[in-house]
């Protein structure tokens, strides 16, 4: 029999202090980039001037200039130029061609920022999935596991368990997902070991929510497992990740320090590229 369990990471506060110390950004950083997003998603001429505003504010920089500094300081740049809506500058005289060239800068200014914020996400996303990989793996060590292979891949890091005739692949994503096949065991035994792994785990500060389980009549293991066993990978860790990854066939982004939800804002506001109003 095997057990096959789907949940969302959620971080003690000790571990988003990890991650901002990991990644050298304050931990209210959440808030700040909620707000970009926001802005980055608005239609209105007006919101240049609070984009200015948030570009020079301490957190937002930091976090950017830390995380995309390339994109960040071309956006910085960008919002910098004379007659820009917000800049505080008059458009008469000399200044009046650079007014007309102030629709395509605050566009460029925009779609600058929201590819620093997709960078800066991709960065957080990634650090995340580490620290809650980490955390498994010492949970799993805890109680007797061998760590037979370990992958990370582009969006998602696996960890093939073993302790005797057990058998768990654990798969950690870039939004906040945690996916656990166990086999090898009869009866209700499964998930009871689960069960021992998630509390080790958030003993490590990684707790499992929105957790879904599913029990699978066979002991080789759920899809997980049988996907990645089919492309006869030594490293079954490795094949896990790239099956998945090759299902998925897109990036998602996660919330700042809020591993179990996923960004919407700065998706969107990437589309900017395309065209997006200034």
């Amino acid at each position: 029999m095997s057990t096959r369990v789907n949940g969302s990471v959620q971080m003690s506060a000790a571990c988003r202090e990890l991650l901002s110390q990991r990644l050298s950004i304050p931990l209210g950083a959440s808030i700040a980039l909620d707000d970009l997003s926001a802005l980055l998603c608005a239609s209105r001429p007006a919101v240049i001037a609070r984009l200015q505003q948030l570009v020079g504010a301490p957190t937002l920089s930091t976090v950017l200039g830390k995380l995309a500094p390339a994109q960040f300081s071309r956006a910085a740049s960008l919002l910098a130029a004379p007659g820009l809506p917000g800049g505080g500058m008059p458009v008469t005289g000399p200044q009046l061609t650079t007014a007309r060239q102030t629709p395509d800068t605050a566009r460029a200014a925009r779609a600058e920022l929201a590819d620093a914020v997709a960078v800066a996400e991709a960065r957080i996303a990634r650090e995340s999935r580490d620290l809650t990989a980490d955390a498994f793996a010492g949970a799993a060590e805890e109680l007797g596991y061998v760590i037979s292979s370990r992958f990370r891949g582009d969006t998602a890091s696996g960890l093939e368990l073993r302790r005797q005739h057990e058998l768990i692949m654990l798969l950690v994503h870039d939004d906040g997902t945690v996916e656990s096949d166990h086999a090898g065991l009869s009866d209700a035994v499964c998930g009871s070991r689960q069960v021992e792994l998630e509390a080790a785990a958030r003993r490590r500060g990684i707790t499992l929510t929105n957790r879904r389980e599913l029990s699978h009549m066979q002991a080789g293991g759920g899809d997980l497992i049988t996907l990645a066993a089919r492309r006869r990978d030594p490293s079954l860790a490795r094949a896990a990740v790239l099956a998945s990854e090759q299902r998925a066939g897109r990036t998602v982004s996660r919330r700042l320090f809020e591993p179990g939800g996923v960004r919407e804002g700065a998706r969107e506001a990437r589309g900017l590229r395309r065209g997006g109003a200034a």
